[in-house]
């Protein structure tokens, strides 16, 4: 897996609105640092909604 920076992260959880930062690391990890793809590897595990916005427990 990719070593993602942490400016990624920073950039993925203001783009969801929030969101764990193991969760966030782990996508940007499956998607190969790509934002995007990140946040729709969250979407298919349910943990963003449609909307691309962190879904809070």
């Amino acid at each position: 897996m990719a070593n993602v920076a942490a400016d990624k992260i920073k950039i993925l959880r203001e783009r969801i609105g929030g969101g764990g930062l193991s969760d966030c690391k782990y996508a940007l990890e499956e998607s190969n640092g790509d934002v995007e793809k990140a946040i729709d590897w969250l979407k298919k595990e349910g943990l963003v909604d449609a909307d691309g916005k962190y879904k809070k427990n």
